[in-house]
């Protein structure tokens, strides 16, 4: 009767892990799928990125080309042409001395 029993729980033993072999074999099949899937795509995504860094890049390169161009354009008579007045008799500073106008006062030395 002994021998009966352990063949039955043997057979058992041995379906079960057959069967949780057979699960793990592909559920790593998948695995594999999907890690080689990802991959592929991550490359093609990083050769997009890649590929709109440069076109950036260069744009960059033109709009810094078109600002320095403009910046050499500018000096002190265009400035004047277009509105710029340089009469500091109107603009004040700060100062501690709380009788001006448009000043900066220190109560109490919050500083």
């Amino acid at each position: 009767m002994n021998i009966y029993i352990s063949e039955y729980f043997s057979e058992i033993f041995q379906k079960y892990l057959s069967a949780v072999l057979l699960f793990f074999a592909v559920f790593l099949c998948f695995s594999y799928i999907y890690m080689v899937n990802s991959l592929v795509f991550d490359a093609v995504t990083k050769q997009r990125n890649d590929r709109e860094i440069l076109r950036l890049t260069a744009e960059i390169g033109l709009l810094e080309n078109a600002y320095f161009k403009k910046n050499s354009e500018i000096n002190i008579d265009m400035a004047r042409s277009l509105g710029f007045k340089d009469d500091f008799s109107k603009v004040h500073f700060s100062s501690e001395n709380t009788r001006m106008t448009g000043n900066v006062s220190l109560l109490d030395n919050e500083i």
